[in-house]
Parts: structure tokens; C-alpha cells; sequence
């Protein structure tokens, strides 16, 4: 898909993406520390940044287990009953990635109201 034309479409779960290792390398690409989430969202919306041509493939015969704690003491078990989700995630991970774009594309608004429902 061109992600610049088919919004909702984007996917941001790096554990079940494929990369162009060669990108990550020359640009030394890198997780930031965002916590208590979000860290794959930013990572995954500078490595889109760095393509060149804005197409991404999907396959719909690939199979993924998410497997969830039994403790349920993971960040995604528990980061909706965290006060500071919301807050952490627009301060620390959104606002910073839109101050550099001037003109935002779509893709990353449409992550950015996805994570705001």
C-alpha cells in the first residue's frame, strides 16, 4: 500500500513487521524511551519517515499470537488503569514527533486519533 493515500491502513506493532535493516543502521534508529507506551508507535513512525518511496506491504496469511502474562502485570494489561497513560503519551511521544513535520501526513494523524478513542 502507499501509506500516504490509505491511512488506515498503517499498522504500528514492530513485533510483527519485517525492516529494511540497511535504514535502521545508516540512521541509527533507535526506541525511544516513552513510558508507559508507545515506544513501538515512535519507532515505527520515524522508520516510515525514512522510506523513500511510502509503500508498505501487508500479507494476510500471516498468523500472530499475542501472548498475555498470567501475573497481568504487563503495560498492556494494565495501561489504560494508569493515570498517567494519556498524558505520558502526548508529552512525551506525540507532541514531540509532530514538531517534526511541517505539514503532518495523514498516517500519523490518523495513529495519533486512534490512540486518543
Amino acid at each position: 500500500i502507499r501509506f500516504n493515500e490509505n491511512h488506515k491502513a498503517v499498522k504500528l506493532s514492530v513485533s510483527s513487521t519485517v525492516f529494511n535493516y540497511d535504514i535502521i543502521k545508516t540512521n541509527n534508529l533507535q526506541f525511544k524511551d516513552i513510558k508507559p507506551a508507545w515506544e513501538d508507535t515512535r519507532f515505527l513512525m520515524d522508520y516510515y519517515k525514512l522510506l523513500r518511496k511510502k509503500i508498505i506491504c501487508y500479507s494476510k496469511d500471516v498468523s500472530y499470537f499475542y501472548r498475555k502474562t498470567e501475573n497481568f502485570k504487563s503495560t498492556t494489561n494494565n495501561m489504560l488503569e494508569n493515570e498517567d497513560y494519556y498524558t505520558t503519551c502526548f508529552e512525551n511521544g506525540v507532541i514531540p514527533l509532530l514538531k517534526e513535520y511541517e505539514d503532518v501526513p495523514g498516517y500519523v494523524q490518523q495513529k495519533i486519533l486512534e490512540l486518543s478513542i
